[in-house]
C-alpha cells in the first residue's frame, strides 16, 4: 500500500481497526502478543490471559492453565 506521509497515521489507524474487526480480537488482547516465556525470570506474564506469576520448571499459568515447558 502506498500512502502520502501526511496520511500515514490515518492509514495505520484504518488498518488497525480492520485487523481488530476481522480477527475478532480486542485491543487489550494484543497487550502481550510479543510476550516470551522465560522460566528463569523472577516473574512472567502469561501470553494467553495476561496473568503475572512466578515461573518454575514445567510451569502452568495459575489462571488459565496454559502449560509451559
Amino acid at each position: 500500500m502506498v500512502v502520502r506521509a501526511t496520511d500515514a497515521s490515518e492509514a495505520v489507524a484504518i488498518l488497525e481497526k480492520e485487523y481488530l474487526q476481522t480477527t475478532g480480537l480486542k485491543e487489550s488482547d494484543l497487550q502481550v502478543a510479543d510476550a516470551v516465556f522465560d522460566e528463569n525470570a523472577a516473574s512472567t506474564v502469561c501470553p494467553a490471559c495476561n496473568t503475572s506469576f512466578v515461573p518454575s520448571q514445567n510451569s502452568e499459568c495459575p489462571e488459565c492453565g496454559l502449560r509451559f515447558g
